[in-house]
């Protein structure tokens, strides 16, 4: 299977004899994730988690042929969604994680989450409010009025801030932003969080956690 692509459904739905996206799994049976009969059947594939088909072959063979049935029916539904004409298809709202970055600690101190603030900072609207909320002291008053017109969602709490935000589904985000969005996509949620603590003396190293989510459309089970 290859390591990595722009757009990971398109990737696994080439590849489905050797793996399936966890999210599946999960999706037709409760608990897949912890389960210890499936231990050792999960990999990374870029910025998703797969399961290895031929080791669930072996300890769950009903369920892998569940699966794979389920996944074909993933891939036409997803080519009645490129083609607009999903409306009336029952589907399922799936909260997919895409991207989960924290500054972190290395051997030469700090690693900033210095691409991901770059990105965040480019997007129309948002990036001023990203970058606002960055400063040492901001303005906390104002900025809750512009996040709340904007349509957003912002926490102040114990030295920290929590901003919230979505934005319809497009075909040029950057790779700190989770690259393209995958075919069932139809919005992408933000949840940036910053600290203040003194020694933070920077925008960038402000910048603590960013979370991504794919908001998308997946068939009925």
């Amino acid at each position: 299977m290859k390591n990595s692509a722009p757009d990971l459904f398109e990737d696994l739905l080439s590849y489905p004899e050797e793996s399936l996206p966890l999210l599946v799994l999960e999706l037709l049976e409760q608990g897949f994730a912890e389960n210890p009969l499936y231990q050792g059947l999960a990999y990374q594939v870029g910025n998703g988690i797969e399961i290895e088909t031929l080791g669930l072959s072996l300890v769950n063979p009903t369920l892998l042929s569940r699966a794979l049935t389920y996944w074909a029916k993933v891939d036409d539904f997803f080519a009645a969604f490129s083609d607009e004409s999903c409306q009336e298809l029952p589907a399922l709202d799936i909260n997919r994680n895409i991207l989960t970055k924290r500054q972190s600690d290395t051997i030469n101190g700090k690693a900033d989450l210095k691409e991901e603030y770059q990105a965040l900072l480019a997007i129309p609207l948002w990036g001023k409010v990203v970058k606002d909320l960055l400063v040492a002291n901001p303005d906390k008053d104002n900025l809750l009025l512009s996040v709340t017109s904007l349509g957003g969602k912002l926490d102040f709490a114990d030295g920290e801030a929590t901003l919230t935000f979505t934005l319809p589904a497009r075909n040029d985000w950057s790779p700190a932003l989770g690259s393209f969005h995958s075919r069932g996509e139809y919005k992408r949620e933000f949840v940036v969080k910053i600290k203040y603590a003194k020694w933070r003396d920077r925008r960038v190293r402000r910048l603590y956690e960013l979370t991504i989510n794919a908001k998308e459309f997946w068939p009925e089970i």
